[in-house]
C-alpha cells in the first residue's frame, strides 16, 4: 500500500521522495502556519507535505529501515486510507492539470 501510494505521488508531485505516507516528519513553523490542510488521519502528514512542496518548499528526506510490526494491530482503516489518499491524488492531479488552485491556498482564499 505504502509504496504504491508513494509512487502515485512521485509520479504527481514530480519530486523524488522515498515514502509520502510516512507520520514522523518535522516542519518549520511557517510552512504548518501557511499550509492550509483538510485531512485529520492518516493523510495529513502527506496531504502537509504535498502541499508544502507545490507551494514552493523544500523537503529533505532522511531514509531510515522500516521494519514489518512486532506485536499489535494497526489502527489504520485500509479501506478510508485508500480512498483518502485517491482522492487527494485526484485533486494533485487537477492542480497538475491546470484545473484546480494551488491546494494549499484553496481553504485560504474563501476565508478571505
Amino acid at each position: 500500500l505504502s509504496k504504491g501510494s508513494s509512487l502515485l505521488y512521485r509520479i504527481l508531485v514530480d519530486r523524488h521522495i522515498h515514502t509520502y505516507t510516512s507520520l514522523f516528519r518535522a516542519y518549520r513553523r511557517e510552512v504548518v502556519e501557511r499550509i492550509s490542510f483538510e485531512s485529520d488521519g492518516f493523510l495529513a502528514g502527506t496531504e502537509l507535505m504535498v502541499k508544502a512542496m507545490l507551494d514552493g518548499y523544500s523537503v529533505a528526506e532522511y531514509p531510515t529501515t522500516l521494519y514489518s510490526r512486532a506485536f499489535g494491530a494497526s489502527k489504520a482503516k485500509i479501506m478510508r486510507t485508500i480512498r483518502a489518499h485517491l482522492r487527494f491524488q485526484g485533486e494533485v492531479l487537477l492542480y497538475r492539470l491546470g484545473k484546480n488552485p494551488v491546494p494549499s491556498q484553496q481553504r485560504l482564499q474563501g476565508a478571505k
